[in-house]
């Protein structure tokens, strides 16, 4: 029942934000909500959309400091974009310390982009529960909000039949 509500509050919030930034000016500008919102890298601390992945499966990987759940899910997630490079993955942390944000990817020897979550995707969250997926289609829409760890059986078959993304690798 959690998950429904998450979802049903992730999906408001996209399509809430869909509705105030709407414009006409860019073909970016018809992207969805999360293609659009600015994120603070944690390697440099630019701030940056993530509309580069627009077109594409993507997940948004949620991480919190200290988390072992959380290193587990980043390792299968590493191994996975190993087996699927069609598939792209962003962490995203949860926390007011970006330094240690950044120190846990680089004890996990991350190699996707990571960035701090900003406060309008929190909100949309409903509870800053870790770790968690947020799955994509290739369209932008958020299919899968998924809480805890997801083993790689499980989400190949979850992107399989809800995505209908396979794995290319």
């Amino acid at each position: 029942m959690k998950n429904y509500l998450t979802t049903f509050y992730l999906l408001t919030f996209l399509l809430y934000h869909q509705v105030t930034t709407a414009a006409e000016s860019s073909p970016f500008e018809q992207l969805p909500p999360v293609y659009l919102e600015k994120f603070e890298r944690l390697d440099n601390l630019k701030r940056e959309t993530l509309k580069n992945y627009y077109g594409s499966t993507m997940a948004i990987a949620i991480f919190g400091i200290n988390c072992s759940w959380c290193k587990k899910q980043h390792r299968m997630l590493k191994k996975l974009q190993n087996e699927c490079p069609n598939f792209n993955i962003v962490m995203m942390g949860i926390g007011r310390d970006k330094q240690k944000l950044n120190t846990d990817l680089k004890r996990n020897q991350n190699k996707f982009p990571a960035f701090k979550i900003n406060n309008n995707l929190l909100s949309a969250l409903n509870n800053e529960n870790v770790p968690r997926l947020i799955l994509f289609d290739p369209k932008g829409n958020a299919k899968l909000n998924l809480l805890g760890y997801t083993n790689k059986i499980k989400l190949l078959s979850l992107l399989d039949q809800q995505l209908g993304f396979q794995c290319q690798g």
